[in-house]
């Protein structure tokens, strides 16, 4: 699906049936600050031109969640070294290190905090069994005539200035 929503040709051979997509990585709702100010800078200017078309960007966001990745990655890299310098960093070292990206409880001195991403809040819950984070945001959007409507038709999930609509399910 995610071919018929970033690909713009694409979209407008397919104008005939309206239809809603679920976004890992839609527009920030606020005002981009730090990390995901510096990204969509990025992005928008030169990190992939062959993103741009006549009328914006792609809309399928893997820039977005691929930057996510590598910054948990670096965050669980950077915890390991600092709790445990003895332990090597090899792949189950850091996947273990990745369910310490969360917040248990309102601690200013905890070093393990949740990240503020640029496609939303990454929380793994402290849980070890986790492989996604919590609440992770999705957006729903909405495609009719070929062209995608920027306005949000649904969202679930934590990210800064935007909240859970009624519907979304509890995450478990």
């Amino acid at each position: 699906m995610s071919r018929y929503v970033a690909d713009q040709v694409a979209r407008e051979q397919n104008r005939a049936l309206p239809y809603y997509y679920l976004s890992f990585a839609s527009e920030p709702a606020t005002t981009p600050e730090g990390l995901a100010r510096d990204f969509y800078t990025t992005l928008n200017r030169t990190l992939f031109p062959f993103e741009q078309t006549e009328r914006g960007r792609s809309y399928d966001g893997h820039a977005a969640l691929s930057y996510d990745a590598a910054l948990v990655m670096i965050t669980a890299t950077a915890y390991l070294r600092e709790t445990s310098a003895n332990i090597p960093v090899t792949p189950g070292a850091v996947w273990r290190e990745i369910t310490a990206i969360h917040t248990s409880r309102p601690d200013e001195s905890q070093t393990n905090k949740y990240i503020e991403g640029v496609t939303g809040t990454i929380d793994y819950g402290g849980d070890i069994a986790r492989h996604v984070p919590e609440a992770k945001p999705i957006s729903v959007l909405r495609v009719e005539g070929g062209e995608v409507d920027r306005a949000l038709h649904g969202f679930c999930g934590m990210a800064a200035g935007r909240t859970s609509d009624r519907w979304c399910p509890a995450d478990s």
